[in-house]
């Protein structure tokens, strides 16, 4: 909807960033690293029909179909399902910014395969891992004993990302 809008909004559609808290942070890694056909394979390996119950990724209840480039993303305390799904390209193209304390028992901070789930999630640690192997611009801010989101404070986030977004809108 906004780069469909983009004028009329005055939105730089070369500086489009995602990120989110916790499910925000599920989503906006998400969005970055997942086509259509990941989830729908995803979904299969759960029997979910995921078009039917969340809509399609690129056009749920809409017809637009604009394509943009995120520039980076910002996540705090969420997981991706593999950290396969960060390819080459992306890593190279999009940098990343985290946030996760290492005692998060909502979205560890390492690997998130609760008895209660049927699936398996990687937290902060293996995503920076990965940009990390495969030479991409990343940084993980990590709370030592920390939990789910209440140990950073909103100055520590605001300073941190203000920073990340300058740098990669410098190209710096």
């Amino acid at each position: 909807y906004f780069v469909h809008n983009a004028t009329t909004f005055g939105i730089d559609t070369n500086a489009i960033f995602i990120g989110g808290r916790s499910a925000g942070g599920d989503i906006s890694l998400a969005t970055a690293y997942l086509n259509e056909k990941d989830l729908n394979d995803l979904a299969k390996t759960y029997n979910v029909n995921y078009v039917e119950e969340l809509g399609r990724l690129d056009s749920s209840t809409n017809s637009f179909t604009d394509r943009y480039k995120l520039r980076g993303v910002i996540n705090m305390w969420g997981p991706v399902p593999d950290t396969s799904y960060i390819d080459l390209e992306e890593i190279k193209s999009m940098p990343i910014i985290m946030f996760h304390g290492t005692d998060d028992s909502a979205v560890p901070y390492k690997l998130f395969c609760p008895p209660e789930y049927p699936y398996t999630r990687y937290g902060s640690y293996y995503i920076a891992e990965r940009y990390r192997l495969l030479g991409g611009c990343y940084e993980l801010n990590t709370k030592i004993g920390g939990g789910h989101g209440e140990d950073f404070s909103d100055e520590f986030l605001a300073d941190k990302i203000s920073l990340f977004l300058k740098n990669v809108l410098c190209d710096s």
